[in-house]
């Protein structure tokens, strides 16, 4: 059988009896007492990918309305647009009826359960209650989010399960349109 060499050759050097400017070398874990060291730490430098807050979702999604989600203890509500109503009813051609306003809040839950969601905030938290019910809730803050580079208010938009606060908005009012247009999301025909 082949026996390897050791890896560092010569006797351990410690770092009580390394000399100034020279590497500490161990081939056992050392403990270092920092009030006796010597040595300048120098701090790695602060990589920062861009802006955004990166937030892992859970799974089921933990939703406030149809355009506000929970991750890690703060809610995020999509600036620029406005969920249509929970209790919203829609009707196909033959006259059927279906519960599209219900549909819309699980769209964006479906969307984003389980992974992670890059939100660049946009405004303040809002730390008031709910006006709905006397609980507490986590600070909302309006914010611009994404998936994969795919702006969430956007993508609810164009798939028809949310309006836009302004329908002059340059990217967000033809996206409406063609919703409308295509009859995608309460726009359907006939339930997705």
């Amino acid at each position: 059988m082949m026996t390897l060499p050791p890896l560092l050759g010569g006797p351990t050097v410690l770092a009580a009896e390394a000399p100034p400017g020279q590497p500490i070398w161990t081939q056992v874990p050392t403990r270092i007492d920092r009030s006796q060291e010597t040595r300048q730490r120098i701090d790695a430098p602060a990589r920062m990918i861009d802006d955004r807050i990166y937030v892992r979702v859970d799974s089921p999604a933990r939703m406030v309305d149809a355009v506000t989600f929970v991750g890690e203890d703060r809610a995020f509500r999509l600036a620029g647009i406005r969920p249509f109503e929970r209790t919203l009813i829609c009707r196909t051609p033959a006259g059927l009826r279906w519960a599209c306003g219900i549909r819309s809040a699980t769209a964006l839950s479906g969307w984003i359960a389980g992974r992670v969601v890059g939100c660049r905030a946009l405004g303040p938290e809002e730390t008031k209650p709910s006006v709905q019910t006397a609980l507490p809730r986590p600070p909302i803050v309006p914010a611009a989010c994404d998936l994969d580079k795919d702006p969430l208010a956007l993508r609810l938009v164009r798939e028809g399960w949310a309006e836009p606060e302004d329908p002059a908005d340059a990217v967000l009012g033809p996206a409406a349109q063609a919703a409308k247009r295509d009859r995608r999301g309460v726009h359907a025909d006939s339930p997705p």
